[in-house]
């Protein structure tokens, strides 16, 4: 296609062109100081309908794929003012509209324009219409394959949230507060922190409720760090696995700051820590915590939490707090809750976390759980709401959208796994049978059932996300916790693979939503995007 000639301080007119049938995609150039037509071509397997174009609107960057459904604009110029052009489908979804494109620009930085900015798709132009009246196209209807970063809200949550902040129970007072609806508020709270207890099978004067599991790990780690140094102990320990999430790795490292000791495990090629050399690390009297996982965030591999305590309870000789050398162990249980069993009583765990935007309730709430026995000191000031241990007022709609969430999850949990694992099983069948992919866990290894981890053999692991968001899919190259930042998988590198390895990789994440139509859509475009990420790798690479 031709977009019509738009020029940017002393440029030329910019041109994009198709592949030719469905496959064609116009791709624009940029338009810089000193001008000049610049063409690109489309990347193959990618329908026109699905994408829009975003080209930075200064000499000497690269023309970028973008989403449909808007794009963001950088308008400045290292040279001088330039204008930014963005070729944008005629409509978005597969087969839904004209196949041509319309040029949108954006003006020199400085003049309006403060250089991120977003420019929306403009239907095709029609004789018949008003285009100043006519609704944006919606969206084509999306595979969702990353419930590992965040579940969507159950619809069942959502409703008590609304009635929640529609009513004076929970959504009006402090729950603190000493008049009747503040007595309210709190006895919701109560009563949401008793739900929660119930479906994990622990104390309600266990659950500390937080903003999530990242802060929930925090505080353990940290708060088992400063309670020692405040009881006297020189340098304290700390054991964690390297395949932890960063909330753990990141707040062991800080603690080191504090005064504390790490010892990082080793893990095998699976990610699987050894029990027995997790006890052997551990020093008596001296070791604040011990912290491993019981399922990894990016591969989905299940650890043997009840063989690390029991091995930790073996070194120590200590069964329970106010024994001799006895050491705490936590697991930092995010990706596990309401996926596989989690039995912290059962497994003698001492704290553990979960964060409620996994499971169906919205970012922002979670919970740590920990024995009452176990000593924290907080590393924060405030009115200690938490067992002065977290401080801030409640936030009580969210602590009851947790404990729904969890409930609805543990109570479905047998049967999803059944479901899930069946369509993880077709993914690895199905991916597997192309050259240069293969799965990350062995056969055999503890997993859970929703989440299937692949790496490949010279693949752009960017352009091939891209390339499955152009299809529709929504995966993830590993953890979203690094948003934006492009860098090997820490959890692959510990685990033995070669940066190369470790740098592609695709996580897809099923959930409750998820359907084996969703599966197949991948498996269908996942040839044709292999084929992108590989032509781009190797672009890379010739420099």
């Amino acid at each position: 296609r031709t977009a019509k000639p738009l020029t940017g301080g002393e440029g030329g007119p910019v041109r994009g062109r198709n592949g030719g049938g469905r496959r064609g995609q116009a791709v624009v150039g940029q338009v810089g100081v000193d001008g000049g037509d610049v063409e690109g071509d489309a990347p193959a397997g990618v329908d026109q309908d699905q994408a829009g174009v975003a080209v930075r609107g200064q000499r000497g960057e690269q023309p970028r794929l973008a989403a449909a459904g808007g794009v963001a604009i950088d308008g400045g110029a290292r040279q001088g003012p330039s204008a930014v052009v963005v070729l944008l489908p005629a409509a978005q979804g597969v087969g839904a509209g004209r196949r041509s494109a319309h040029a949108a620009t954006l003006g020199p930085r400085g003049a309006g324009a403060r250089g991120a900015d977003i420019l929306a798709p403009r239907p095709a132009p029609d004789a018949h219409k008003d285009e100043s009246t006519m609704p944006p196209s919606e969206p084509a209807a999306r595979s969702y394959l990353d419930h590992a970063a965040c579940a969507p809200v159950r619809p069942e949550v959502a409703a008590q949230i609304a009635g929640d902040l529609t009513r004076a129970t929970a959504g009006r007072a402090n729950p603190a507060a000493l008049h009747a609806s503040g007595r309210r508020a709190g006895a919701a709270l109560c009563e949401a922190r008793a739900r929660l207890a119930a479906a994990l099978g622990v104390d309600p004067h266990e659950v500390l409720f937080t903003s999530g599991g990242t802060e929930a790990d925090g505080l353990v780690v940290v708060g088992r760090v400063l309670a020692a140094l405040a009881a006297g102990v020189e340098r304290p320990h700390l054991v964690v696995s390297p395949v932890e999430h960063p909330a753990v790795l990141d707040s062991a490292r800080r603690a080191e700051a504090l005064g504390a000791e790490l010892t990082v495990l080793d893990v095998d090629g699976a990610g699987r820590v050894d029990p027995g050399a997790a006890g052997r690390a551990v020093e008596p009297g001296r070791t604040a915590l011990v912290s491993v996982m019981t399922a990894n965030n990016e591969t989905g591999l299940v650890q043997d939490v009840a063989g690390l305590v029991a091995a930790v309870r073996s070194r120590t000789g200590a069964a329970r707090p106010g024994e001799p050398g006895w050491v705490p162990v936590h697991s930092d249980a995010v990706a596990a809750v309401g996926r596989v069993d989690v039995d912290m009583s059962g497994w003698g765990l001492d704290a553990m976390t979960l964060s409620g935007h996994k499971l169906g309730a919205p970012v922002g709430v979670g919970a740590l759980v920990v024995r009452r026995e176990v000593a924290l000191a907080a590393p924060t000031g405030g009115g200690g709401q938490e067992r002065a241990i977290r401080s801030g007022t409640q936030d009580v709609v969210g602590a009851r959208a947790l404990a729904l969430a969890v409930e609805l999850a543990v109570a479905e949990r047998e049967a999803q796994a059944v479901r899930l694992e069946a369509l993880r099983r077709r993914i690895l069948t199905g991916a597997t049978a192309l050259p240069g992919v293969h799965a990350t866990l062995p056969e055999g290894a503890a997993h859970l059932p929703g989440t299937a981890h692949l790496w490949f053999e010279d693949v752009d692991a960017q352009a091939l996300l891209m390339a499955l968001d152009l299809a529709g899919i929504d995966a993830s190259a590993g953890s979203a916790c690094h948003a934006g930042v492009s860098r090997p998988s820490g959890v692959l590198l510990a685990m033995g693979f070669a940066e190369s390895a470790a740098r592609s990789t695709l996580r897809c994440s099923m959930g409750r939503e998820t359907t084996a139509a969703d599966v197949e859509r991948l498996l269908s475009a996942l040839p044709g995007a292999l084929e992108t990420a590989r032509r781009a790798a190797r672009a890379a690479a010739a420099g």
